[in-house]
Order: structure tokens, then sequence, then C-alpha cells
């Protein structure tokens, strides 16, 4: 049996940002409902977030 889903984020989230200098930018939210910080995440110009969706890694869920 393969990673869970949620393994194969961390893992690929790892991979993206390990090792590397990041930049943490606010949402609109401090945190969301579970009392979790929200942030997006940056690498130089690649935002984290948006290449974890596009190689289908997380679902992208918005929250009025």
């Amino acid at each position: 049996m393969g990673q869970s889903d949620g393994a194969a984020a961390r893992d690929k989230n790892a991979a993206l940002v390990s090792g590397k200098t990041v930049r943490l930018e606010k949402d609109v939210s401090e945190i969301d409902r579970y009392g979790r910080p929200l942030r997006y995440v940056w690498v130089g110009d690649m935002m984290a977030n948006t290449e974890l969706v596009r190689q289908g890694y997380v679902q992208f869920t918005e929250f009025p």
C-alpha cells in the first residue's frame, strides 16, 4: 500500500521548501477554523501552495 494522501503532500511540500529560504505571506484571516495559521509559502517567485495544487497533492478550498 502507498502513502496516504496527507503523507504524500507532506513529503512533496518538504521537497519544495526544505533547505530553501521561504517567505510567508499572511492570508486575509490569521487562522483557520481549527486554529492553524494561514500562510502563503513562497520560494523565490514560486508559491508552494499553488504548486501543490497544480501537481495534484492538495485541493484548493475557499472558506468565506
